[in-house]
């Protein structure tokens, strides 16, 4: 009993940090609710300002747009990702669009994805 105990307190928080997944959402109603509060961050004066300031500055250098934009919009992303599990990272915000295009049949959760996946593409 001792030992096992042991075991399992040794391995748990091992087994937990080395087994993370990204949540999935369980529903269309909270993946619409992320959805929109993910637009809603962008659009916060100061995030769009800000994006937006960028976005000018990068106009054409595909290179300045993933060293300032992508950081920037992985920032405002990952503080919505997180809430609903997913790490707040390049990495987390792409998961968090692909779990949204799992609910594409629906009109306007498939209009806020899009509207998010461009927020990290380059403008023409």
């Amino acid at each position: 009993d001792n030992l096992l105990a042991l075991v399992q307190n040794h391995f748990a928080p091992w087994q937990l940090h080395n087994t993370k997944r990204a949540m999935a959402f369980h529903s269309e109603g909270v993946a619409l609710e992320a959805a929109r509060e993910a637009r809603a961050s962008f659009e916060e004066p100061e995030h769009a300002a800000r994006m937006a300031q960028l976005r000018r500055e990068c106009h054409g250098d595909i290179a300045k747009f993933f060293q300032t934009c992508i950081p920037l919009a992985t920032e405002i992303l990952g503080a919505i990702a997180v809430k609903y599990g997913f790490e707040s990272s390049q990495n987390g915000c792409v998961q968090f669009t692909s779990e949204l295009s799992k609910f594409s049949s629906h009109p306007e959760i498939r209009a806020l994805e899009q509207d998010l996946k461009q927020r990290f593409m380059p403008s023409a």
